[in-house]
């Protein structure tokens, strides 16, 4: 039928129209989609670029730092240092690579720190015997007794019975030194030209003032003068009467010089220069000194004598210790 067909033409001709319009709305939702979601990649590869590129990462800024005050602000510890592991970029990916740790180099590590062990103590081989004669005296002899006990030095005094200083005589003896009998009189002609007897008084009245008076028994001599200023027949004598009281005598090996006024007032560097230039080089020396009260000069000198005889290596004790 006419009128059949031509609806039938219709519908087909309408069913065309939809479907075509169909077909164009699914391809625009697919292009509206693919075009967004170009977009969206687009802006996300835009932020991260500005993030790479815009904000240093943390160890960039440390070396920003280092670079422009010229050191490290925060060092690193060095044996924390070795084991830092270094970091490398590829692209915008970070890969990390180990260092390699090489053998410690024994050879060059510094010694270790121990307790520090006490500097050994000079070598003193050599034996000075400081002695002092004519005193005690108040003026001198508590100088010349601090400073031996500072130095922590014994020395001899070959005393004479001076009055007023017993405290003196004591603190000689309560400090260790040792006292010698030096005479009663100190007068050359009762001593040497008035016979043995009288010699013999001297020494007994002497040996007797030091042990009523401060309890000390005395068993060696000093002849005042010293036994080489007289005959040989007048010192033979009274050495043989020395032995049988029980006495030993001693002489010196160097004279400072400080019993002669004129050059004691030379001052205390003249006095150590006699001693420390006159030891040639002795095991044992034995130094005559005095104390009496007009010897300053002796008292300045002694500590440059101390020091010179150590510095050649001498050491100090008593006279009785002296060999032979």
């Amino acid at each position: 039928m006419p009128e059949h067909d031509e609806f039938k033409k219709g519908r087909i001709k309408k069913n065309s129209k939809n479907h075509l319009i169909a077909v164009i709305a699914g391809v625009l939702f697919v292009g509206l989609i693919f075009f967004s979601g170009y977009i969206i990649t687009s802006h996300n590869n835009d932020v991260l670029h500005n993030i790479n590129t815009e904000t240093p990462q943390e160890d960039e800024i440390v070396l920003s730092t280092v670079a422009e005050s010229g050191g490290p602000a925060n060092p690193v510890p060095e044996d924390i240092e070795s084991n830092i592991e270094p970091v490398t970029e590829s692209g915008s990916d970070r890969e990390t690579q180990t260092m390699p740790v090489s053998e410690p180099d024994t050879e060059d590590e510094p010694e270790l720190l121990t307790e520090s062990e006490p500097e050994p103590e000079p070598e003193f081989t050599k034996v000075a015997y400081l002695t002092f004669d004519d005193g005690p005296s108040r003026e001198v002899t508590p100088g010349i007794l601090d400073l031996l006990a500072e130095e922590g030095i014994s020395a001899t005094f070959f005393v004479l019975p001076r009055i007023d200083v017993d405290d003196i005589f004591m603190r000689i003896i309560d400090e260790g030194h040792q006292i010698g009998n030096h005479s009663y009189s100190h007068n050359f002609r009762r001593l040497y030209s008035s016979g043995i007897d009288s010699f013999k008084n001297d020494l007994i009245r002497a040996h007797e003032h030091l042990i009523e008076n401060y309890g000390y028994t005395s068993n060696i001599y000093r002849f005042p003068g010293g036994s080489m200023s007289w005959r040989n027949d007048t010192i033979k004598a009274r050495i043989e009467l020395l032995e049988e009281h029980g006495y030993t005598f001693y002489d010196w090996h160097i004279d400072s010089g400080d019993a002669n006024s004129a050059y004691a007032d030379k001052g205390s560097q003249a006095l150590a220069g006699n001693v420390l230039n006159n030891t040639n080089d002795r095991d044992h020396v034995i130094i005559l000194l005095h104390d009496f009260r007009w010897r300053q000069s002796t008292l300045e000198a002694l500590p440059i004598i101390i020091d010179g005889l150590r510095d050649q290596g001498y050491k100090f004790d008593i006279i009785s210790n002296y060999p032979g």
